[in-house]
């Protein structure tokens, strides 16, 4: 669930009697890895100067590569420059499940060498051992950034919607150094992720994997290491905008 604060406001930003530094960036990719940079630094808001400042592009550039539920503010200033805020709720759970996504990734790959054995590795435990959670899909007023929408939902209830499987998904790739992304489409209300294994783009679903009502020990990887041709079939996204996220 998108979440976007846009506010205006007048003057020179000053935190505790001291400017902010400035960051330039030249697009919303750009602005997105520098608040992720700050984010892994425990830092939650940068000052920018941004040509045509485009807040959904900034979210959903964020959203792809970090994998923590947030909300996202922006405050735009007459002279030109642009705070931007990101609250992440339920912050101690989404770190204990990144704690524990690293565990889990580098006890599950223990051993594996190829790429493909160690996505498949993360995948299948994810399929094992978390539940699509039905009665958060139907919910008719979502909260994007509760349990079933985390990471902490999938790792340690056990029980999440799609956002949580790929976002589960995301921080155990990126523990073991394999390159993943957050994918979301508003027209299917569905999230997944992508990988890249030498320089190709695949796809994969683990929530479209993980069958209602859940098969206990089965294993299914109908929607594993997809290409985008293959994935189009039942599929819809951005997929010039999430390649360009890849490189």
């Amino acid at each position: 669930m998108k979440r976007i604060l846009a506010l205006l406001a007048l003057g020179i930003i000053m935190l505790s009697g001291c400017e902010l530094p400035v960051k330039k960036t030249s697009s919303p990719l750009d602005t997105a890895i520098e608040m992720k940079n700050n984010l892994d630094n425990n830092e939650n808001s940068a000052l920018f100067m941004i040509d045509n400042v485009d807040g959904d592009l900034i979210f959903d550039s964020l959203e792809a590569i970090y994998p923590f539920a947030f909300s996202l503010e922006l405050v735009s200033y007459q002279i030109g420059l642009t705070e931007i805020s990101v609250n992440i709720p339920n912050n101690a759970q989404q770190i204990q499940a990144k704690e524990l996504a690293e565990k889990i990734a580098i006890n599950q790959t223990e051993g594996l060498e190829s790429t493909q054995d160690k996505i498949a590795a993360l995948h299948d435990y994810l399929i094992l051992n978390c539940k699509y959670d039905v009665e958060a899909a139907e919910q008719e007023v979502l909260d994007g950034t509760s349990a079933p929408f985390t990471a902490y939902g999938a790792l340690v209830d056990g029980k999440a919607v799609c956002s949580g499987y790929a976002r589960a998904f995301m921080m155990m790739c990126e523990a073991i150094g394999i390159e993943s992304i957050y994918i979301s489409d508003s027209q299917m209300n569905h999230s997944w992720n992508a990988v890249k294994i030498d320089d190709e783009i695949y796809y994969i679903d683990c929530t479209f994997d993980d069958p209602i009502p859940d098969q206990g020990q089965k294993i299914i990887r109908e929607y594993f290491l997809k290409t985008s041709d293959e994935l189009k079939k039942t599929h819809t996204w951005n997929e010039n905008f999430y390649k360009n996220i890849m490189g």
